[in-house]
């Protein structure tokens, strides 16, 4: 049987772990969203698309969709 402590101490790995989770879906989040930001100042300076897309490494139809 499991004591309350070790229940204690596999509750906080697993809260440990999620918010790493987190912290690493907030990161990549943030990365995205920079992305599609610039992609949408490129647009407004009239900046082609191929060009968009070799520079933030969005795909022609992630950055036709920002239009």
């Amino acid at each position: 049987m499991i004591s309350d402590r070790e229940k204690q101490e596999i509750a906080e790995v697993y809260l440990e772990r999620g918010i790493e989770q987190g912290i690493e879906q907030g990161i990549e989040q943030g990365i995205e969203q920079e992305k599609q930001d610039t992609a949408k100042r490129m647009l407004a300076m009239r900046t082609d698309v191929a060009i968009i897309a070799e520079a933030t490494k969005l795909s022609v139809s992630e950055i036709e969709a920002l239009k």
